[in-house]
């Protein structure tokens, strides 16, 4: 909080040296997303890590059990303005489709793994759908 800006992973393992690598190794978390300096988008999993600007792996990529789109869902959450320092990711168990809300007053909700990856748009016939598959919506205008 003491910065206005986004931190690097970087100055994160500087100044909180065990943070990041516990929240990697939790059970109950699926990945730490955060921006490194040199790399980018950075997802890491348990001792492995996906870089997510050249969907490079090293080790076992944690997005696996995840869906297909998970990427770049991620890549489109690490561009927003106001993105946290550290964005903490549920785990995913594909077999039960079943992940961890972190709060029991909310719902698990998304598009990165299980059901709710299965969307439906309600729409009038006359108003036409984007030809290119839908990945969120627009950031609302703040100011408009």
């Amino acid at each position: 909080m003491e910065e206005p800006r986004r931190l690097h992973q970087e100055e994160i393992e500087e100044r909180h040296p065990r943070l990041l690598e516990t929240l990697r190794r939790h059970p109950d978390i699926g990945f730490p997303l955060v921006r490194s300096r040199a790399r980018g988008a950075v997802v890491l999993g348990p001792g492995d890590v996906h870089y997510l600007a050249d969907d490079a792996v090293e080790g076992e990529d944690p997005l696996v059990p995840f869906a297909p789109t998970a990427a770049d869902h991620l890549r489109r959450t690490d561009n927003f303005d106001n993105v946290a320092d550290i964005m903490v990711g549920s785990f995913y168990d594909p077999e039960l489709e079943q992940g961890c809300a972190f709060e029991e007053l909310i719902s698990f909700h998304g598009g990165l793994g299980g059901p709710q990856t299965q969307p439906f748009t309600l729409h009038p016939v006359e108003l036409a759908l984007p030809a290119a598959p839908i990945r969120g919506a627009p950031p609302r205008c703040m100011t408009c």
